[in-house]
């Protein structure tokens, strides 16, 4: 909802607009708690809904304004040597710690953008598979059966 669709998967799901600048997230968390309602009747409401419209957007900004992988290499890198030399200060091990738990934050949102994508894009393939396994053209005229001429009559036209 953030950044909208603006190169769907399929040119037939068409595209949605950007609600980032145009909604703030009392109104991002009632879309969402709205479309839940709508479109999963079935399932309870997501918890705490604002506060996770929050983290959303503070992640996907942090991520669009500094990607993750230099700072997992930067991390593993910094892990790799207190393995090797134990840092003197248990506080840098712990900021370290609070480092990784953020980066894994991050990550898990990734995965949940990501599960969310896969599902559309399966949901999809099923829909054009139906599609294509349905027949839509009406039989050709060679395969409908002979109607008897005494059976058929005309209709006048009004």
């Amino acid at each position: 909802m953030l950044d909208g669709i603006q190169d769907p998967a399929f040119p037939r799901l068409g595209h949605m607009p950007a609600f980032r600048q145009a909604l703030d997230d009392r109104q991002l968390a009632e879309l969402a708690a709205y479309l839940r309602q709508r479109f999963a009747p079935g399932q309870p409401p997501w918890a705490d809904l604002p506060a996770a419209v929050a983290r959303a957007r503070a992640a996907l900004e942090l991520a669009r304004n500094k990607p993750a992988d230099s700072e997992l290499a930067a991390l593993k890198a910094e892990v790799e040597g207190f393995v090797a030399s134990p840092p003197d200060r248990p506080s840098t091990l712990v900021r370290r710690l609070d480092a990784f738990e953020g980066l894994q934050a991050r990550a898990n949102l990734y995965r949940d953008v990501l599960q969310v994508h896969v599902a559309d894009l399966e949901a999809t393939l099923a829909v054009e598979e139906l599609e294509r396994s349905s027949p839509r053209a009406p039989p050709p005229l060679e395969s409908l059966p002979e109607v008897p001429r005494d059976a058929r009559r005309v209709i006048p036209w009004p």
